[in-house]
C-alpha cells in the first residue's frame, strides 16, 4: 500500500467509526466512558493527520492499528450489550376458579396475588372492567356482564362461541 492508499484508508476507518459507533442509538448502548474514549480517538487521530501532513505510509499503519483495535474493542462490547437482552415475562396459570400470575424481572420471579391468594377467574364489564376479587363481588349485582370460570374460554375463537342460558 502507498502513502495515499493508507492515507485514504485511515480517513475510511476514521468516518466508519465515527458513523457506526457514534450515533445516537449506538451511543445509548455503550457505556459513556467507552463513547467519550472513541470520540477521543477519532480527534486525536483527526489532530494527528493536520498536524503530520508529510507522514510515512508506516505513520499511517500504526495509526489505523489504533482505530481498528478500537473497532474491534466497541464491537465486542455491543455484542455484550446485544446479549443481555432484557428478558421479561408474565406466566398465566388459569384454574377454574381462580388465576395465578407470576412475573419473571430482573432474573427473578414474583407471584402476582390479590388479598394474599389468588386471584377469582372472573371478569365484570360494567363502568369499568373489573377483574379477580371486584369481579366477583359485582356478579350478585350484575350477573350478566361478568364472566367467571375463564378457563372454560381457553382455546374458543370469541365469546360467541360459548352460549350462556340463563
Amino acid at each position: 500500500m502507498d502513502h495515499n492508499s493508507s492515507k485514504n484508508n485511515l480517513l475510511s476507518l476514521i468516518y466508519n467509526l465515527h458513523e457506526k459507533y457514534l450515533n445516537k442509538a449506538t451511543r445509548e448502548k455503550l457505556k459513556e466512558k467507552r463513547v467519550k474514549k472513541i470520540q477521543k480517538i477519532v480527534n486525536q487521530v483527526n489532530h494527528w493527520m493536520i498536524e503530520n501532513p508529510r507522514a510515512t505510509e508506516n505513520d499511517y499503519d500504526t495509526q489505523i492499528t489504533i482505530i481498528e483495535q478500537q473497532e474491534r474493542y466497541a464491537e465486542r462490547k455491543l455484542n455484550e450489550v446485544a446479549n443481555e437482552a432484557v428478558e421479561e415475562f408474565i406466566g398465566i396459570d388459569f384454574g377454574t376458579d381462580s388465576c395465578c400470575l407470576s412475573v419473571f424481572k430482573n432474573n427473578e420471579w414474583s407471584t402476582l396475588l390479590e388479598h394474599n391468594s389468588n386471584i377469582p377467574s372472573y371478569v365484570a364489564f360494567a363502568d369499568d372492567i373489573l377483574i379477580g376479587k371486584k369481579a366477583k363481588d359485582h356478579y350478585s349485582l350484575d350477573n350478566k356482564n361478568t364472566i367467571y370460570s375463564m378457563k372454560r374460554f381457553l382455546g374458543m375463537k370469541g365469546l360467541n362461541d360459548f352460549i350462556i342460558d340463563r
